[in-house]
């Protein structure tokens, strides 16, 4: 089975090492970097930062694997994965989806307008205070709480990577695809197959219960909580979140 693991904002290609690590050498691994984020961080061609070109990223990413895939979107990542599904319905046999920490956007008109403002106000932040001011604000956030509480030499090299990100990359990031920047996939879920899975961690009570929601409005869909997990569950218990990839 071939992974493509699809990382979420202010993250990168490496927030996969333990997992890949958990999951053996014997599976092909793809983890692409997202435009502002990583290997692309430098980008700054608005043109760069569209939901197309996104997408065209998973469209690279398929093409390096053969067979069976398993897809996984953590949070931003699961947003744009469900956006590739709608025009790639049909996979290879075989084949998962894995959607972690994420949810189908915002279907309220009203809620997305709030959003677009929020994450302007994010992306000036970044612009003019810079990564350290805005880590401090993002990581203050509930759910990442159990992030920040792993073990000194666990955490620092996850810091050292975001702090490493370039403010004006993620800015275009969020007017690129934002939350609110974004249609809502809801009408997706129940035309999803039935090798379809939500992942979120027990600690992470807003997106537990977008989880819960994801799986009323379509039944098929497996469900798992991590129990001891926040929002980055991958980064927090990457040998748990492997195991629940591997069922």
């Amino acid at each position: 089975m071939d992974y493509i693991f699809l990382h979420g904002f202010v993250g990168s290609s490496a927030d996969f090492d333990a997992t890949r690590q958990a999951l053996g050498n014997t599976t092909r691994v793809v983890t692409p970097d997202w435009p502002g984020h990583g290997t692309l961080s430098s980008l700054r061609s608005v043109s760069d930062y569209t939901l197309l070109a996104h997408l065209k990223i998973i469209d690279e990413a398929a093409a390096k694997t053969s067979g069976a895939v398993t897809f996984v979107g953590y949070s931003m990542g699961g947003r744009i994965l469900q956006h590739w599904l709608t025009l790639n319905p049909i996979l290879p046999k075989g084949s998962k989806v894995v959607l972690v920490s994420t949810s189908p956007g915002i279907a309220d008109v009203a809620e997305r307008k709030n959003r677009i403002a929020g994450d302007a106000a994010v992306a000036r932040l970044l612009r003019v205070e810079g990564m350290q001011r805005f880590l401090h604000y993002w990581h203050w956030q509930t759910m990442f709480q159990p992030l920040m509480r792993l073990p000194r030499e666990i955490l620092s090299p996850i810091l050292k990577r975001r702090a490493a990100c370039d403010p004006e990359g993620l800015a275009l990031s969020l007017a690129g695809v934002g939350t609110g920047e974004l249609a809502d996939t809801w009408s997706l879920l129940p035309n999803l197959h039935d090798t379809v899975q939500v992942i979120a961690g027990e600690l992470d009570s807003r997106y537990v219960e977008l989880a819960r929601q994801m799986q009323t409005a379509a039944p098929q869909i497996k469900l798992s909580i991590l129990q001891g997990a926040g929002h980055a569950v991958h980064l927090e218990k990457p040998k748990e979140f492997a195991e629940a990839l591997l069922t």
